[in-house]
């Protein structure tokens, strides 16, 4: 498909603050409608990976966590539908040495071997010899990269320090000049914000966030892309993930420059619109119950809703109670 037209708008700082009420807003409304767990009640902006990985059976020390960290996000590289964590975790943990990055290295030695490949895929549930071997090849070489660089730390905090950074490019590349293979732009925002994301405060761009931006925040016409049928057929290779990304940050220094006119104690971090586009895009509320079926309406109700600009009738006074209390 063609690629469409990008051209940031110049929102005003009103609009993107309304929008980014709107968004909550809206997130709201569709949650407690979907959930009776009243999901909304949840501070959903606040990162996932303790809730999701936490084992107490593995009692890890914090180098082996963020160890599991990294070969969590890292299964999402090339072919997420290959390895299950909530399936696989149990082979994975004893493949990787109970993720002791020493230990690992042993086990691996110098050079990724094709034996070492086919007991991987062996031991996965989705396991195929005939399709599989070039993504676990690739998965083996990044987690022998994150054993290497995190057997040269002794905890959390040396890691932050390592690679805390003045702007989102910088950590990009100070992560890859550590992790060589597996972890592009997406994948490298998405571990760091989950990983502290006060430090790391990044949106990861994913198609939930591009359809976002090309959709809303394009100065170009897309009404052709502003219905149910047509909402997916949007070219999300129309912008590349630095684009998104700063497209997405320039909203939220507006959003934020603007509520200061309301309140100096109120402050959003990039995370929390980030977390809304992705859980109203995907319908996966899955902080409450990652069982349940996707919500397959949300999407539509919600990038249509914005496209109409339905923010505009957000009282931003009135609605500014609506997210305080995620901030406290």
């Amino acid at each position: 498909m063609e690629k469409e037209k990008f051209k940031l708008k110049d929102l005003s700082g009103k609009e993107a603050l309304q929008i980014l009420l709107y968004s909550v807003k809206k997130f709201h409304e569709i949650a407690e409608n979907y959930e009776e767990e009243k999901m909304a009640d949840q501070k959903y902006y606040v990162a996932s990976d303790e809730k999701f990985l936490k084992d107490a059976d593995e009692n890890l020390d914090e180098i082996s966590f963020i160890f599991k960290e990294l070969a969590f996000h890292a299964q999402n590289g090339s072919n997420n539908s290959l390895i299950n964590f909530e399936l696989d975790s149990k082979f994975i943990y004893e493949f990787t040495m109970h993720y002791n990055p020493k230990a690992f290295l042993n086990k691996i030695g110098n050079n990724i071997t094709e034996a070492n490949v086919s007991e991987f895929i062996e031991g996965l549930s989705n396991g195929d010899p005939n399709k599989s071997s070039k993504f676990v090849l690739n998965y083996l070489k990044c987690l022998k990269y994150c054993a290497e660089y995190l057997v040269t730390k002794n905890n959390k905090a040396e890691v932050i320090a390592d690679l805390k950074a003045n702007s989102y490019k910088e950590a990009f590349n100070k992560f890859t000049n550590r992790i060589k293979k597996g972890y592009g732009l997406a994948l490298t925002l998405d571990f760091l914000k989950e990983f502290d994301s006060k430090v790391f405060n990044y949106p990861k761009p994913d198609l939930h966030l591009r359809r976002f931006i090309l959709l809303n925040l394009n100065d170009y016409d897309m009404s052709q892309y502003a219905t149910k049928t047509n909402l997916t057929k949007l070219n999300l290779n129309s912008i590349n993930d630095f684009v998104a990304v700063d497209s997405y940050l320039t909203l939220m220094d507006k959003a934020n420059e603007e509520v200061k006119k309301y309140s100096n104690n109120i402050s959003f971090p990039n995370y929390i619109l980030d977390k809304i586009i992705y859980i109203l895009g995907s319908g996966k509320f899955y902080l409450a119950n990652p069982q349940k079926k996707r919500n397959t309406k949300s999407k539509t109700e919600y990038f249509l809703g914005i496209f109409n600009k339905e923010y505009c009738n957000i009282d931003i006074e009135k609605e500014l109670n609506i997210i305080t209390s995620y901030l406290q």
